[in-house]
């Protein structure tokens, strides 16, 4: 609702009783706003009974109010059932203001802070697959992990494997199944991969202590920062990687160098400002690889416009919005600063009817 709405303007409306009553139902989650537009809000206040409350707004900017609950004809002030909505109102512009404003911090000017195949080779190649997969950390950053398949059999113990290669020892896959580097070798492309992996081992140590299922670790390395600038393009040319996003399987470690498919758009609605942000939600942002993974695809980014993406999903996330509502007075600043920096991270468009008004 576009009203200014303060602690000060309900308590005065509704009275110190009404408002620590409504409070103390705007804590409990009690307050559900059906409806929100401009010059008019509803609201379920769930008590022994749903109260139906009604908050309108005049021309002339007077509000008005309705709720459902009985009360008596002598009491002049809202009740508590108004007070919680009108406080559920206030809460929500402040937490638009923080995210217009939080948002905006991120565009203003800061200071830039041997298994190998032979030549002639007797030894049977191995048929293998490695899986990258996103892993959250427990600080909320991203990084790929791997897992590897050989002749279709999952390697449990990676890690073991890895030194057992190494060391040019056999190692027991599965029952039916056991690498022996005198009968069995990798082709070169995932030589070089495993060469890479078996260094890998040391430097992920200590991110490995950021995941908590222990199982699970065995069977995966985590690939850190300074690891993956090596890793990468072994990855991008081998035939043998599988990438799984929440689920969905993409062949092959392919990188783009195209914008995001990320759409920032714009709009008013009657005098009220928005920026909206689509294709977001898609996506996994990989500050330590400054990279961002899509539908299939790695595209690098700057190390400023990948942290600026990665703060904006955080803020979105946590707002549970998909826009930003923007103050009138800094639509300007909006459409001349910030604009310019979103055009690095996606496409940037003004609607038509935001055009007639600026």
């Amino acid at each position: 609702m576009n009203i200014k709405m303060t602690t000060k303007i309900i308590t005065k409306k509704c009275g110190s009783v009404s408002f620590k009553r409504g409070e103390a139902y705007f804590k409990k989650n009690a307050v559900e706003i059906t409806e929100n537009h401009d010059a008019a809000c509803k609201a379920i206040v769930k008590s022994s009974e749903d109260f139906h409350v009604t908050i309108s707004r005049t021309s002339s900017g007077e509000i008005h109010t309705a709720c459902t609950c009985p009360k008596l004809s002598s009491f002049t002030l809202e009740c508590q059932h108004v007070a919680a909505v009108l406080i559920a109102l206030k809460e929500r512009q402040s937490g638009e203001h923080d995210l217009s404003e939080g948002f905006l911090t991120l565009f203003e000017n800061k200071k830039k802070s041997s298994g190998h195949k032979r030549h002639f080779e007797t030894r049977s190649v191995m048929d293998v697959e490695f899986t990258l997969k996103p892993i959250r950390t427990t600080d909320g950053q991203y990084l790929f992990s791997i897992k590897l398949m050989i002749n279709r059999r999952r390697v449990s113990d990676f890690r073991s494997f890895l030194k057992r290669v190494r060391d040019g020892q056999t190692y027991q896959i599965s029952r039916d199944f056991m690498y022996d580097p005198h009968v069995y070798c990798f082709s070169r492309e995932t030589n070089d991969v495993i060469t890479q992996l078996i260094r890998v081992v040391h430097d992920e140590k200590v991110y490995r202590e950021e995941h908590s299922q222990e199982q699970e670790l065995k069977e995966l390395l985590l690939i850190p920062p300074t690891s993956w600038q090596y890793l990468q393009p072994l990855l991008q040319g081998s035939e043998d990687v599988i990438i799984n996003d929440a689920g969905q399987l993409f062949n092959g470690l392919a990188i783009s160098e195209n914008l995001l498919p990320l759409q920032f758009t714009f709009d008013d609605d009657e005098g009220n400002y928005y920026l909206k942000v689509r294709g977001l939600q898609w996506m996994v942002v990989f500050l330590s690889y400054s990279a961002v993974f899509c539908e299939g695809e790695l595209y690098p980014l700057p190390l400023e416009d990948c942290t600026r993406l990665a703060e904006i999903k955080v803020m979105l996330e946590r707002s549970g919005a998909s826009k930003i509502r923007i103050p009138p007075s800094r639509i300007g600043y909006f459409l001349e600063k910030v604009a310019v920096d979103l055009k690095k991270l996606g496409t940037v468009e003004i609607s038509g009817s935001l055009r007639k008004n600026i």
